[in-house]
């Protein structure tokens, strides 16, 4: 017989804020980037005001560094704002994990997808992230599973389901 590992989520934007913020900065170190950008910025904007921006050069560091906080915007803020819109949408879901397949139910639709379909998972110290072949990523709390077997029922489950699973606590 089959075990199912049934969890019920209800997203908060908190939740995927939260969840988003955790996989960037965990997994791609982002936050080294940016801190070392936010050092410079203020460095070089210190500098400028002193020299009233006279420098060419300082005028330069100045522009790739208003040129880095709009990338910022388009590539961190704006894609973190989208996912939290679409999982407001979805609001409230739940997922059937077995060994076979993996079930979404939602009051609107109902699908059955295999393993397959995802070639990464990370886990987090609230949240596992399933990324699938198109870059999506499904997001689910730990706090929506019933207890700690469930959870370990699951890890166990990407384990064997997923290739590509790094486990980031």
């Amino acid at each position: 017989m089959e075990s199912k590992i049934v969890v019920e989520v209800e997203y908060t934007d908190k939740d995927i804020r939260d969840a988003l913020f955790q996989g960037i900065n965990k997994i791609n170190q982002f936050w080294v980037v940016t801190l070392c950008v936010f050092i410079a910025i203020g460095c070089v904007l210190i500098l400028e005001f002193r020299n009233e921006f006279s420098n060419y050069f300082n005028g330069m560091i100045t522009l790739f560094l208003i040129a880095y906080f709009v990338f910022i915007f388009y590539c961190y803020i704006n894609p973190m704002n989208k996912y939290v819109e679409l999982y407001r949408r979805r609001k409230y879901c739940t997922y059937i994990f077995s060994n076979e397949s993996i079930e979404l139910v939602r009051p609107e639709i109902q699908s059955t997808g295999k393993w397959s379909i995802f070639n990464k998972a990370f886990e987090l110290k609230k949240y596992f992230i399933l990324v699938d072949t198109n870059r999506a990523l499904t997001i689910i709390p730990k706090r929506a599973f019933k207890n700690e077997s469930d959870i370990e029922g699951f890890r166990n489950l990407i384990k064997e389901n997923i290739t590509n699973v790094k486990i980031m606590c």
